[in-house]
């Protein structure tokens, strides 16, 4: 079985209520009818979390994210 891309992402506080998750794959389908990216590069799903998990060392901790979100 293979995997689904999928994309994180953090709100700022004061444009909360202003993106979705359609709004994003919307403008990131126009770019892909463009050609500057490829259409399975879009994601999925889109979850808005409230932080990006980071390792000691500053780095985005894929393997925390895959554990909270990658069932969905």
């Amino acid at each position: 079985m293979g995997r689904t891309a999928a994309g994180a992402g953090v709100r700022k506080p004061s444009g909360a209520d202003e993106v979705s998750d359609t709004v994003i794959k919307d403008h990131l389908m126009a770019f892909a009818d463009k050609g500057v990216i490829s259409k399975y590069g879009i994601p999925g799903k889109i979850v808005f979390i409230d932080s990006i998990p980071k390792t000691s060392v500053g780095k985005i901790n894929k393997k925390e994210l895959r554990e909270r979100y990658g069932d969905m």
